[in-house]
């Protein structure tokens, strides 16, 4: 999967309000909210990734943002506007999803999604050849990943989460002939029900998936990317923030230097950097690589590294 900087990029994906909470507060969106006690931001895997993607100068970009019609969808649009470009409100959710972090009770609202319409938005994209990232935040997003994967050719990604690596039957069955898959080692082993990262990785290949690339903690990333493999060691950083946001991080950095010409282990280890910068809580503040290149050149990596003949191996026959 080659450079495709002249190509629109579609993150499609949940819109999830980010509310952070000094204080219980059990009705986020209706209540009145008093400074001081709550900060919200937009949030979801693929807003995340496609402002990465955006800051580290990747190419023209649609962000498909999927809320619902509620006081949070409303809330959730008007925020994004100004902080993600390319946005595209997608409103066929039975409401919008919200998460609390920092209350005494912290909660995740799932709502429903309208299959049919979410599809005849995507449509467009799957005709124009778009590469789309999708990134769920829940299970009742399979069947439009099922539609994407199979319409070539597409250049589909999945960031697949939690939710659909506990469906692992179903989401083996769809990821057929994906173009790349990316995921952490938990959700792999979740789904494959492999403990080995490598060997998890192979029954993805088996399922005709092109690419995978895998975040594993403090062991770095192991990836497979156009018929080779590649390990690149995590960077050392004092952990400031939620680790799922170096996930999106990663994702988009990764895509945005690949986009600009980058080797793939430049690109994974630029894709590391990103990683690492986000559960460091250091913000990407200008558009381009240069950030992410003069981290990587002063920070330390982890010493871990896989070995070299055991692991990295073909298993498939």
């Amino acid at each position: 999967m080659g450079p495709t900087s002249n190509a629109i990029s579609v993150f499609l994906g949940c819109g999830v309000l980010e509310c952070h909470v000094e204080h219980e507060s059990p009705d986020l969106v209706s209540r009145e909210i008093h400074a001081g006690q709550i900060t919200m931001k937009v949030g979801g895997r693929a807003a995340s990734a496609a402002m990465a993607y955006h800051q580290a100068g990747g190419g023209p970009l649609i962000t498909g943002l999927i809320t619902g019609l509620d006081p949070a969808g409303k809330l959730v649009a008007d925020m994004a506007v100004d902080e993600i470009p390319g946005l595209r409100r997608i409103a066929t959710a039975s409401g919008t999803s919200y998460s609390t972090i920092g209350a005494e009770n912290a909660s995740v609202v799932q709502p429903k999604i309208d299959e049919l319409a979410t599809l005849a938005f995507v449509k467009p994209w799957i005709i124009g050849n778009a590469r789309i990232v999708v990134a769920p935040q829940m299970s009742e997003l399979s069947p439009v990943m099922k539609r994407l994967v199979k319409a070539p050719p597409t250049q589909t990604i999945l960031m697949l989460s939690r939710s659909q690596c506990e469906e692992r039957k179903a989401t083996l069955g769809f990821i057929k002939n994906c173009a790349m898959v990316h995921l952490d080692a938990i959700n792999l082993a979740l789904l494959t029900e492999k403990n080995d990262v490598v060997s998890g990785m192979n029954v993805l290949r088996e399922q005709g998936v092109h690419d995978i690339i895998v975040l594993d903690d403090k062991r770095g990333i192991t990836a497979f990317l156009d018929g080779k493999w590649h390990h690149q060691p995590a960077f050392r950083v004092d952990s400031a923030t939620r680790p799922g946001l170096a996930d999106e991080s990663s994702m988009g950095c990764f895509l945005a230097a690949r986009d600009q010409g980058q080797t793939n282990e430049e690109s994974l280890r630029l894709a590391a950097a990103a990683s690492g910068m986000a559960i460091a809580n250091i913000k990407l503040r200008n558009r381009g690589l240069n950030e992410l290149v003069a981290f990587a050149t002063v920070t330390p990596t982890f010493p871990y590294a896989p070995a070299p003949h055991e692991t990295l191996v073909d298993v498939i026959k």
